[in-house]
């Protein structure tokens, strides 16, 4: 009888600086935090939320690349 094979995937990484959500803080102590899920902590959100769930962060939203910023500032006066 053949050995079926089921290959595990590891989801991808989610960078939290590449998110909408993220922000630096001032606190020393919790640097990192995530506006949609409403705390800071010591480590990147995504890194807090798979620890604490064993998901990978559900909320994450791409930041606008620079070009589309770029053309909506490109007006000189």
């Amino acid at each position: 009888m053949p050995l079926c094979v089921i290959a595990m995937t590891t989801p991808p990484r989610i960078n939290c600086r590449a998110c909408i959500h993220f922000f630096i803080t001032w606190d020393n102590r919790h640097p990192y935090g995530c506006r949609k899920m409403g705390f800071k902590g010591p480590m990147l959100p995504s890194v807090t939320v798979r620890k604490s769930s064993g998901q990978p962060c559900l909320h994450f939203q791409a930041k606008a690349s620079n070009k589309q910023k770029s053309s909506k500032t490109d007006i000189i006066a």
